[in-house]
């Protein structure tokens, strides 16, 4: 879908994505999103008038869903000297820039940040920094459907290449969106794990100390036969004295966890709600025997803090993530005809290697370390970065004084 928007007396292409395609919840997400744009402003005004450097983010935050959340939090802590802002979409965006609150006039560049962007979802904000001539950089992000509600995305690089092109920071996820840009001819291609890896801590957690169960469902049209699998697990583990706790980490899910606990009868599991705060999902989460969850995310924490997972695939970044964690035999289909033999042998494997914790921590050490050395490399490229035509010389004066 194209709108036409006035911008400096000419009249220039808007691309919207078409409503049509979408289910009502993530359409009133983009509605949302619109009508924030009074507090953006009021927020980038404020932002102005410090010296700290100001990169645009592409991404999903501030929507209470906690993956999103996460990468943002995870990256924001890997680039430390800048401020992070994120991007509204069009038309929202394209306003603010006309009053001086975007593109050039604020931002150094833009990051097309974690979570899997690389879709006709995204692709408008992306070509609006492109045609604002803001540089674009991408850290780890994903190839294909970013997730419940949205399209599919069978051709999801789309218009891509002419945005992607040109970017000398073109880092991604996993295996499977490396090879989706390789195969559209793109080169120079880094690979280094899901962002929200970022926030794996240093010191090593203690593994399987308490007997617990983590259980994250999600759907997106109706319930799922694998479910009856994974209620039945839930209650052998809860027979033999273990305790199983559900988290609902993105929109509808405590929805479906609770109608999941009537139908299957299992008035003993506890919901909680993580929908923020990466830390206190971590702390649910850390020391637990296993997670079985749905949301790409739940995986991604708990492999943090070394604990192994089950991940049931309803996407393709499902696979992308686990590839790269070396867990694949652990990704399963959500809609799958074998998946609950398969769901049933991988709990099996994961009560029988005490040591896969250790492993799963231990690789999600080493994609941390490289993000570190890929914001390390990202930061000294985004200082050197033009100023923002509202910094004067003064003003770059005062920026370098402060580091």
């Amino acid at each position: 879908m194209v709108h036409m928007c006035v911008t400096h007396g000419k009249r220039a292409a808007v691309e919207i994505p078409n409503p049509f395609k979408y289910d009502l919840g993530a359409i009133r997400n983009f509605v949302g999103e619109i009508a924030r744009t009074p507090q953006v402003a009021a927020t980038r005004l404020m932002a102005k008038k410090h010296a700290q450097p100001v990169i645009g983010y592409i991404g999903w935050s501030g929507h209470r869903n906690l993956g999103d959340e996460a990468l943002f939090e995870a990256i924001q802590n890997g680039l430390r000297d800048v401020l992070l802002l994120p991007l509204l979409p069009e038309p929202g965006e394209r306003m603010l820039t006309r009053w001086g609150l975007g593109g050039p006039s604020l931002f150094r560049a833009v990051l097309l940040g974690g979570g899997t962007l690389v879709n006709s979802s995204f692709l408008p904000m992306a070509k609006l920094a492109h045609e604002l001539g803001l540089p674009l950089y991408t850290v780890g992000t994903g190839v294909g459907s970013p997730g419940f509600g949205m399209p599919l995305d069978s051709n999801a690089l789309g218009n891509w290449n002419e945005i992607l092109e040109g970017c000398d920071f073109l880092s991604v996820r996993g295996p499977l969106s490396a090879s989706a840009l390789r195969n559209a001819g793109l080169e120079e291609i880094q690979i280094i794990g899901d962002p929200a890896l970022g926030l794996t801590p240093e010191r090593v957690p203690a593994f399987r100390m308490r007997r617990r169960l983590v259980i994250n469902l999600a759907r997106e049209k109706t319930d799922y036969p694998l479910f009856k699998d994974v209620a039945a697990i839930a209650k052998e583990f809860l027979q033999d004295g273990g305790e199983v706790v559900g988290v609902a980490l993105g929109s509808g899910d405590r929805a479906v966890i609770e109608r999941f606990r009537r139908t299957y009868r299992l008035p003993d599991l506890r919901v909680e709600e993580h929908r923020r705060s990466a830390e206190d999902f971590l702390a649910t989460v850390a020391g637990s025997t296993a997670l079985i969850g749905v949301r790409l995310h739940s995986a991604v924490l708990a492999c943090c803090v070394g604990v192994p997972c089950i991940l049931l695939a309803y996407r393709s970044k499902c696979f992308d993530f686990m590839q790269s964690m070396n867990l694949d035999e652990f990704c399963l289909p959500l809609d799958g005809q074998n998946s609950g033999a398969l769901l049933r042998a991988c709990w099996r494997k994961i009560l029988f290697d005490p040591g896969l914790g250790e492993q799963v921590y231990r690789q999600a050490v080493f994609w941390k370390h490289k993000q570190q050395s890929y914001f390390a490399r990202l930061a000294d490229r985004l200082q050197e970065q033009p100023l923002p035509s509202h910094m004067g010389r003064g003003a770059h004066s005062r920026h370098l004084r402060s580091f």
